[in-house]
């Protein structure tokens, strides 16, 4: 499922500090502007919500179940913001932004598959996104990444990015071709057949391409400039194990937890 890029996403701002984990390996460290619009919140809010439901399917089950939009959205659709005191909005929050990171940032394709038409408050099991790009002059060179995401919206916590990487580092060759048939049925049972033919040419062993793991956090965080990153020990400690290759990157912004919870109420609006 392919949405057009969102407002808010040129809202990410990269760090021009040079930062590095305590392992020597670098970090790529985005922000996100404080200066959102309701236009942009509410779009972005919308952005959420389609990746568990069409328009017309709101709809539907708004007028089969007896209720406003709204009332089926929160009751039915999205998961609850009080459940396990806020943990699964978290995740997919954080999983929402770096797919949203992913594809127009780093300009993968980012198939939106996990959560549609799923059970809310179901968190998904397995890799947290599947990303890839396709290079027209050489199948080659073709690029399929398998990222691991943290969230920590309610305070600052960069050594979250450790979990992550672990995570990463657990993902055999064997989970990430469960993860990718996964996607490949997933997406044509929601009639993507071009997207799932895509995922199917990296599912095929004895096709060469490039693997990529990546680990990723997003936490809050205050007034955190470039100078900040590149003097005090947020990532000290945190490690990536010799011989492994992952891709690291974080985002940061204040009160996120609010902005959570602020996205979650106009989506149902």
């Amino acid at each position: 499922m392919r949405f057009p890029k969102p407002l808010y996403v040129d809202k990410f701002q990269q760090v021009s500090a040079e930062v590095k984990l305590n392992s020597g390996e670098p970090v790529v460290v985005y922000t996100i502007s404080q200066t959102l619009t309701d236009e942009e919140k509410n779009e972005w809010a919308k952005h959420i919500l389609h990746h568990y439901i069409t328009d017309a399917d709101i709809e539907t089950g708004a007028k089969t179940n007896n209720l406003s939009k709204a009332e089926y959205i929160k009751s039915f659709v999205l998961p609850s913001i009080e459940l396990r005191k806020g943990s699964e909005v978290s995740g997919v929050f954080g999983e929402i932004v770096f797919s949203d990171f992913i594809e127009y940032v780093l300009d993968y394709v980012v198939p939106r598959y996990k959560r549609f038409n799923t059970y809310p408050g179901n968190p998904n099991q397995g890799i947290d996104i599947v990303a890839y790009k396709l290079d027209k002059e050489n199948q080659d060179k073709d690029v399929v990444l398998f990222a691991e995401i943290k969230a920590r919206l309610s305070c600052q916590d960069f050594h979250q990015l450790q979990k992550a990487i672990n995570d990463a580092e657990k993902r055999s060759d064997r989970k990430c071709a469960i993860a990718l048939d996964s996607a490949r049925r997933k997406l044509r049972s929601m009639g993507n057949f071009d997207e799932a033919q895509d995922i199917a040419r990296f599912a095929d062993s004895e096709k060469t391409c490039i693997r990529i793991k990546s680990a990723g956090l997003i936490t809050a965080a205050k007034n955190c400039t470039s100078d900040d990153f590149a003097s005090h020990d947020s990532f000290m400690g945190v490690n990536i194990s010799s011989g492994k290759k992952i891709e690291t990157h974080v985002i940061f912004a204040n009160d996120l937890m609010n902005l959570a919870k602020d996205l979650w109420e106009r989506a149902c609006l």
